[in-house]
């Protein structure tokens, strides 16, 4: 899944941007990444209400699969394509579609000094404030 399409939609493009996997735009359904790096968020983080409605989701749209990738991102395979618009909103309402999948600001990060006691320094912090830098998709695209 490393080349990705966003399929955009409705009248806010950049705001509606869904990840789907390239490889499946031919097929009858998508595979959807989920971004678990929200704007200025710790990259891979997600609440457990936020996890409860993903598996929610899942049931509903993914046959009950989730896949987790190194890239600290969730996939939602076997997504019908009709149901884009529908998992897009409801991914929206629990703050999972953030659109910056394979950009500059997907960052993937190690804890550093807030969880791991062998970390010499704190990388939480970089990487929130590099997806504050980079939240604009006009320059994200750029680099």
């Amino acid at each position: 899944m490393t080349r990705l399409r966003v399929i955009q939609g409705g009248p806010e493009r950049r705001k509606r941007r869904l990840p789907v996997d390239v490889q499946s735009m031919l097929a009858p359904a998508a595979i959807v990444v989920l971004s678990l790096k929200p704007v200025g968020g710790p990259p891979g983080d997600a609440t457990a209400e936020q996890m409860d409605a993903v598996a929610d989701l899942a049931d509903k749209y993914s046959f009950g699969e989730i896949r987790v990738g190194h890239e600290q991102n969730l996939a939602l395979p076997h997504v019908a394509k009709r149901d884009l618009p529908d998992l897009w909103k409801a991914l929206d309402r629990i703050g999972l579609a953030t659109p910056n999948v394979n950009l500059v600001s997907d960052i993937i990060a190690c804890p550093g000094l807030d969880y791991c006691s062998l970390a010499n320094a704190r990388s939480i912090p970089i990487a929130q404030e590099l997806t504050r830098r980079f939240a604009n998709h006009d320059t994200a695209n750029l680099i």
